[in-house]
């Protein structure tokens, strides 16, 4: 016990004796470097220190006369740095930084937890355990936080919170008590570290901090960061929400409420407010109010209000109201109340009410507003509106209009304007084969509703030396009158065909008919007609109708003429 107690006696006699060596110090002013380095030679001993710790071209000024180490040192960093002695070397130190360390083991077993989040709230640093339990945080400013609030948090454990004295290193173990849990109704929120995109950016340490600590969010107004866990906030940057953002290459943080800009991604655990600016890409967890721009992507995992700008495709798996336009693709989960404008297409999971312009397709659940696209569009539910297509639209429950070549209709009480038009459930749907005046043999297939129904019609005069063809398209209307009885207004316009494909004939029918149903299949129709008919014809092809119909008109030009006709037949269906 004596030996020890000596040999400690003697090597704190020797650590003085560094610092309170007498040294000589030449009067006026020096630099302090150079200062250092005379010192560190007449005393036989070495310093070390980092170069960042004297700033290039101080110096000092010192009376000439002999002064201790600790004098000169004092007078060199004013006073704010600490000294250490070690052997041969005095280690100067930054006097307002300290670590506190140690394990964080199971309150129950004492075993060490990996991997468990360690920090302090008040000046956002934070680490890790490692696969031992042992962690080590690096402090400062111990004059404006004269107490260090340290947290540790476990996923599957009881957050701690500890209060410690700051200034000076300490090495502690700190017990954590595991969750006493209650098997209740379980809450999923939308987590931006299992998107598929921002999970390539975020590190497995920063996953566990999400998991540990995912409550904790903190607010401060301007953060800078180089990439994920490199920037002013360092590896608690995922918990705070700023005011300002800037992300050289990307971040990752809690929320954004009012500017944030990343030269290549933004990814935000939370909301975010106002403006979003990402060079590639922006994915965020929370709800976005604002404006949010990617040059390629935007996901939003919660509701999206205001306009969101993707050079690709954009995505809301929340409500959208605002505008969502993208180069390719936009998707709306919960549906959209605004504007959808996708060079390709826009999906709609869910009712939207407002507009979808898309190159090719627009899909939604139903619709209370309108539907553009160059090939098709597709309503799953309800459409109140427009649906306008350069090829088909499909509607389960039209209440609107459709535009387009085909148009289907599972049940409809709107119209359909097209070539072919098929409402499943509740439509109109004729076979006719009838006469006129014009052509003795003619079929035409009537589709749509009673309200208003599409006819394309193929006929032919088959008489011998009296040929003609025709082809028309129209449009007509069932009103019912008494029990079996029914008045149809049809409108056709088609061309007539009489040899010669270059003198072929314009002819308007205009035909009101009545309407006698014999049975459920079967109908008779017949009516007058009112024909308008044009053909700058210079001669008679042999074997074809030379005048059309073939008795007296009344000529309203050169070429054309009108005339009153007949029209009878028989519907099937």
């Amino acid at each position: 016990m004596l030996m020890t107690i000596a040999m400690l006696c003697n090597n704190l006699l020797h650590a003085q004796s560094l610092l309170n060596k007498k040294v000589n110090v030449t009067s006026g002013s020096i630099a302090a470097s150079n200062l250092l380095n005379s010192i560190s030679s007449q005393g036989n001993f070495n310093f070390s220190y980092s170069s960042d710790l004297i700033p290039q071209g101080k110096t000092v000024t010192l009376n000439g006369d002999s002064k201790t180490v600790k004098q000169v040192l004092d007078a060199v960093f004013e006073g704010k740095y600490q000294y250490k002695e070690r052997g041969n070397y005095i280690i100067i130190q930054d006097g307002d930084a300290y670590t506190i360390s140690g394990y964080v083991v199971d309150r129950n077993t004492g075993e060490k937890i990996s991997y468990a989040s360690v920090y302090e709230n008040q000046q956002l640093a934070s680490t890790l355990t490692n696969e031992q339990g042992y962690f080590k945080l690096k402090l400062k400013d111990k004059e404006q936080y004269p107490t260090a609030a340290i947290s540790v948090s476990k996923g599957m454990y009881a957050d701690t919170l500890m209060y410690l004295k700051t200034g000076f290193d300490q090495t502690l173990t700190v017990p954590i008590a595991p969750k006493d849990y209650i098997l209740d109704s379980i809450v999923v929120h939308p987590q931006v570290e299992k998107n598929w995109l921002a999970s390539l950016f975020i590190s497995s340490k920063q996953r566990f901090q999400a998991m540990n600590i995912g409550s904790y969010i903190a607010k401060r107004p301007v953060q800078t960061s180089f990439v994920p866990g490199l920037g002013t906030h360092g590896r608690l940057g995922a918990q705070v929400v700023n005011k300002f953002s800037l992300n050289i290459l990307g971040g990752y943080t809690a929320g954004a409420n009012g500017v944030e800009i990343g030269g290549l991604f933004n990814i935000d655990k939370g909301n975010v407010r106002y403006v979003q600016v990402g060079g590639i890409f922006n994915v965020v967890g929370g709800s976005v109010a604002g404006v949010q721009i990617g040059g390629l992507y935007n996901s939003t995992l919660d509701s999206l209000k205001g306009v969101q700008i993707s050079g690709l495709s954009g995505m809301a798996r929340g409500k959208l109201e605002g505008v969502q336009l993208s180069g390719l693709v936009n998707y709306a989960a919960a549906g959209a109340k605004g504007v959808q404008a996708g060079g390709i297409g826009n999906i709609s999971a869910a009712k939207i009410q407002g507009v979808q312009i898309g190159g090719i397709y627009n899909f939604a659940d139903s619709i209370s507003g309108v539907q553009i696209s160059g090939i098709g569009n597709i309503s799953g539910g309800e459409t109140e509106g427009i649906q306008a297509s350069g090829i088909f639209n499909y509607a389960k429950d039209l209440k609107g209009t459709q535009i387009g070549i085909f148009n289907i209709a599972d049940t409809s009480t709107g119209y359909s304007l097209g070539l072919v038009n098929v409402v499943i459930k509740n439509g109109y749907h004729k076979l006719s084969i009838y006469t006129n005046e014009v052509l003795n043999t003619n079929v035409a297939v009537k589709t749509g509703t009673k309200k208003l129904y599409s006819i394309l019609t193929a006929g032919a005069h088959i008489e011998k030396d009296k040929k003609a063809y025709g082809f028309a398209l129209g449009l007509g209307k069932e009103i019912p009158i008494y029990k079996r009885f029914a008045m149809n207004t049809e409108i056709t316009s088609g061309i007539i065909y009489t040899g010669d494909w270059r003198e072929t004939a314009s002819l308007i029918h205009i035909v009101p008919e009545l309407n006698y149903r014999l049975n459920q299949y079967l109908s008779i129709h017949a009516g007058p007609s009112l024909a308008v008919y044009y053909q700058n014809a210079t001669g008679h092809v042999e074997g074809y109708k030379a005048s059309i119909p073939g008795y007296n008109t009344l000529p309203y030009s050169t070429y054309g003429s009108v005339w009153i006709g007949w029209q009878a037949g028989i519907d099937i269906f």
